[in-house]
């Protein structure tokens, strides 16, 4: 009977060492293992969202392209107005709504100068008098964005009724966050002397 005894007691100290061991590594397991797997899953969670959005922005602005489309095959569009130049003195408020616009379309610039050229005649239906002088300015961004919002403002830049042409443009893909580019962007525009 001792024996009995002993046997089933050696046993009891053996499941209950088992279990306490499950315990300690299910204790281990929570604090450790899954808290960085729980983040890692809100990380996820936050970046499927911000994508989502991004791909219901494009969608939208696909349907626009469309309706655009018909519109110019109807011949239903309203006549295009025409382009205003600015003064020499309003170049600070051209850059101004330039940064409002980046602002609108979540896009950041990093930087933005502009370069002034040497003034040239104009002719043509930019300048009906051929005696008027404009200069034409350079301005230069830096751009963090992605590239959705990278054509909503070249489009709003472009639509704007100030007449601002794109030059020239580059783009490089941010090392900090792979859904950015940084873009180097040349905006040419023409201001009375």
């Amino acid at each position: 009977m001792n024996e009995l005894l002993s046997n089933l007691l050696s046993d009891k100290k053996k499941v209950l060492l088992v279990v306490i061991f499950a315990v300690i590594i299910g204790y281990l397991d929570m604090s450790m293992i899954m808290k960085s797997q729980l983040a890692g899953v809100k990380k996820k969670e936050s970046q499927i969202k911000e994508l989502k959005a991004k791909f219901a922005n494009f969608e939208r602005d696909l349907l626009k392209m469309g309706e655009q489309k018909k519109k110019e095959s109807a011949g239903t569009m309203e006549p295009q107005k025409g382009k205003k130049l600015l003064s020499h003195d309003s170049l600070v408020a051209l850059m101004y709504g330039i940064s409002g616009l980046a602002n609108k379309d979540n896009v950041k610039i990093l930087k933005m100068a502009p370069a002034d050229q040497q003034p040239v005649a104009v002719r043509g239906p930019v300048a009906p008098d051929p005696a008027i002088r404009f200069l034409p300015v350079v301005i230069r961004l830096d751009l963090l964005s992605d590239y959705h919002a990278l054509g909503s403002f070249i489009n709003d830049i472009e639509n704007d009724q100030i007449l601002v042409l794109v030059q020239e443009f580059g783009i490089i893909a941010d090392k900090q966050d792979p859904l950015k580019q940084r873009v180097n962007l040349v905006l040419r525009t023409y201001v009375k002397k």
